[in-house]
């Protein structure tokens, strides 16, 4: 007891024990007596009542009692001052009952400020980071990568589904998506959690009943000691919803739209265009060159940015149309946007009232454009009723006589719009120059709209300066509009190629990556754009042939080609993609791909468990009986039959119900292994269910190789299995032998093998019998025990 006395001593925690009833110290080390000023021995004997503040020693009868009460060791964190600095200390008391039946008290202390104070810093830094997150605009969301649960979520993401913070925490985040989008979200969840890198998605969740789209982005982070999946939110539903309007806007505009690209291709085209041209849809125009369409004569006029194009439709007429161009360079890459006004119409109506003043006044009213004659001082002297219309007047007599300056001035709305009508007389009028169209605004009644203005003199021979002049104006409002609406769409087309969940790429005419999109080079392997010699060497080599073929065939017949092809990574590993190859003009080709790797694999192995046994791999009765029918037509055509060997264990039942079901499996899986030995390469082993097998045995021109494999597996089975538990497993085996013939198919074949089985057990068992057609009737019932 000294010596242990003498450790305590030593020990830099505090430790004491007291009575219970006088709460007298009867032991404290160095440790405890040093706060008080005294040594270890001088305390002991002293009543605690001497040493403690009142409010110590109340808690401590308070401990005392607890520990009567409870009789369980007690542990508590207390502060105290040392040297003016707060100190934590951690005390554990033990009831402790002597051999005198006397009651004491262990009580051991330890200094434990370090941890508290780390685990005050912790929960501050947690205050703080929520504080953070609750402050930014994105919303976030930690869930428990093990069971799914929220386990923290700030005010954003809070509102973005309409609920409290309270009714989220805790709860199973799947029960806030829509439950067709609930397997997508838990099989990411289990990927992130597996560590994977996934692309964001756009999903669909219920918020007040009415579905909003969330972009998510997930990434997996340790959050309070555990794995967990941190979610970023943001609420794009106004974005999906413009995108949608403004898609159903440009598809109904009145007017034909056609964007190409810089080789003159199709990449869009909206219904007016198809009416315009005569075809079904506006699909149907896709990837079709310009020069497709236009007529040969106008082919090398395409490139203008204001021409009159005779346009063939589909169903050989020709209509005459004006088309005004406007090439977009949007992220360097040039595209067409071809705004089309059939004018046929306007050309046959100027044609046939060329003769005649009251036909070109009714072709100069047809015009859509509007058009307005000046004399030399700049007055209207006639316009059409368009133009009086497009500059907000009510009659084309209340526009003649006014100066057209004064008029375009009266409601010029932008500095262009001013300076036509401040320099329009010196320019046209005075030095005979043309003033080409250009875009002004105008306040025409309540609307600002958009036009273009243009005018240039009109001179006699003999007469040095003009005679007078012709302005034409043209509303483009809605042409602007446009043009800024398939410049943003150009813009989000670009982005969903990069953010596209499947491979895009385009290929040159030699075959190299023009274009991949990041889901193109990860399905290859990739981290860059390969070369054409890096990309066929990722291909597999027996897929090399199809891959050349199916170019081949996209390029001769320029023919969309579907197939699938193998990727081998870096890695090694092995990818399975569907392809699909289309064609575009000047040999380039678009090629897309999905990995549908996970797809054939779950395919091959419900292929592999519809005709295999699950315990022992073997082939099932299905796939047993689909061989026996070919050993069977192989038969018929050499005249060499197969023969079926049907295996029944003997005590097979007995080692079931001594040992187990799990011996009894055990021992199934050892009988297959043996049994695989045991035959012929050619031949097939299978289960037909409990301890029932067959042996299909190819044609032989030798019985005796039957019999040989018939009592290799008697000798085999008679020797005792050792289990893996130790135990030791006798069986036998009863084998019964059928030889095919013509009149036999696959049933009848397995029937007579089973007949004979029982005629073996019936004669002892432990032994092969070939069937005897004497002995048994068709169907004939069976009276042997197994």
């Amino acid at each position: 007891m000294e010596e242990l006395d003498q450790i305590l001593d030593h020990l830099a925690e505090r430790v004491c024990r007291y009575r219970v009833d006088d709460l007298v110290v009867t032991y404290c080390n160095r440790s405890w007596a040093v706060p008080f000023g005294r040594t270890a021995p001088e305390l002991v004997g002293t009543p605690l009542h001497e040493l403690l503040t009142a409010d110590e020693l109340s808690d401590l009868r308070a401990q005392v009692h607890r520990l009567e009460v409870g009789g369980h060791t007690l542990r508590q964190e207390t502060p105290r001052l040392v040297d003016g600095a707060l100190r934590w200390e951690q005390w554990v008391d033990k009831l402790l009952v002597r051999e005198d039946g006397a009651r004491e008290v262990l009580a051991v202390a330890r200094d434990v400020t370090a941890r508290v104070e780390a685990r005050t810093r912790q929960r501050e830094t947690e205050i703080g980071l929520r504080a953070t997150l609750d402050a930014i605009n994105a919303g976030v969301l930690v869930i428990d990568a093990g069971h799914g649960s929220v386990v923290y979520v700030n005010a954003v993401f809070a509102a973005m589904l309409g609920r409290d913070i309270a009714e989220i925490e805790g709860r199973d985040s799947l029960l806030f998506v829509a439950p067709e989008m609930r397997e997508t979200v838990r099989a990411r969840h289990e990927a992130i959690g597996r560590g994977e890198d996934l692309e964001p998605m756009v999903l669909e969740m219920p918020v007040d009943g009415r579905p909003r789209w969330m972009h998510f982005a997930e990434r997996r982070i340790p959050f309070r000691g555990r794995d967990a999946v941190l979610v970023t939110a943001r609420d794009v539903t106004a974005q999906t919803e413009r995108e949608a309007r403004a898609y159903a806007l440009l598809d109904n505009l009145p007017s034909a739209v056609i964007a190409r690209s810089d080789d003159d291709t199709v990449e869009y085209a909206n219904r007016a265009t198809a009416e315009l041209l005569g075809f079904a849809e506006p699909d149907d125009l896709i990837g079709r060159s310009l020069d497709e369409l236009v007529h040969p004569d106008d082919a090398g006029r395409t490139d203008a940015a204001l021409a009159e194009l005779r346009y063939v439709r589909a169903d050989g007429t020709v209509r005459f149309v004006e088309t005004r161009t406007i090439d977009l360079d949007i992220a360097g890459e040039v595209t067409a946007l071809d705004v089309l006004r059939d004018v046929t119409t306007e050309r046959e109506a100027l044609a046939a009232l060329a003769g005649s003043e009251r036909q070109l006044a009714s072709v100069f009213d047809a015009v859509r454009d509007g058009v307005i004659a000046v004399d030399p001082a700049g007055v209207v002297v006639t316009a059409n009723r368009a133009a009086a219309e497009l500059l907000g007047v009510n009659d084309v007599e209340m526009l003649v006589g006014t100066e057209l300056a004064v008029v375009v001035g009266s409601i010029a709305a932008d500095d262009a719009a001013r300076r036509f009508a401040g320099t329009v007389h010196r320019r046209v009028l005075v030095d005979g120059e043309s003033i080409p169209r250009d875009a002004v605004v105008l306040d025409v009644g309540a609307d600002r709209r958009t036009f273009e203005l243009g005018m240039a003199p009109i001179t006699e021979f003999g007469v040095d300066r003009p005679v007078g002049a012709v302005a034409t104006v043209r509303d483009v409002t809605r042409e602007r509009e446009l043009h800024e609406q398939l410049e943003a769409s150009k813009r989000r087309f670009q982005l969903l190629a990069e953010d596209a969940p499947i491979g895009i790429a385009t290929l040159d005419p030699d075959g190299s990556l023009g274009y991949a999109n990041p889901a193109q080079l990860r399905l290859m392997g990739f981290d860059h754009l390969p070369s054409r010699a890096e990309a066929a060497a990722a291909v597999h080599p027996d897929d090399m042939d199809q891959v050349a073929q199916r170019w081949m065939r996209a390029v001769e017949l320029q023919q969309q080609q579907f197939y699938e092809v193998r990727y081998i990574w870096p890695t090694g590993d092995v990818r399975n993609i569907e392809a699909f190859l289309v064609p575009l003009s000047d040999g380039e080709m678009l090629l897309t791909h999905v990995d549908v790797t996970v797809r054939r694999e779950l395919e091959q192995k419900l292929a592999h468990q519809a005709t295999h046994d699950p315990l022992t791999g073997l082939p099932n009765r299905a796939l047993l009986m689909d061989r026996v029918e070919q050993a069977l037509s192989a038969g018929r055509r050499e005249g060499r039959w197969p023969t079926v060997l049907f295996c029944d264990l003997d005590r097979f039942k007995a080692v079931n119900d001594r040992y187990g079901h799990a011996a009894g499996d055990e021992l199934l899986r050892r009988v297959s292994d043996g049994l695989t030995c045991a035959v012929r390469e050619v031949d097939t082993v299978a289960r037909l269910g409990g301890d029932e097998f067959v042996v299909l045995c190819s044609a032989t021109p030798d019985v005796g190789d039957v019999d040989g494999v018939a009592e290799r597996i008697i000798e085999l089975m008679s020797t005792p299995f050792v289990l893996a538990n130790g135990v030791r497993a006798s069986i036998g085996v009863s084998v019964g032998i059928a030889t095919a013939n013509e009149q036999t198919n696959a049933a009848s074949l397995l029937r007579r093998a089973d007949l004979a089985v029982y005629d073996a057990k019936s004669s002892g068992r432990g032994r092969a019998v070939r069937f005897d057609p004497s002995r048994h009737e068709p169907d004939a019932p069976r009276t042997a025990t197994r």
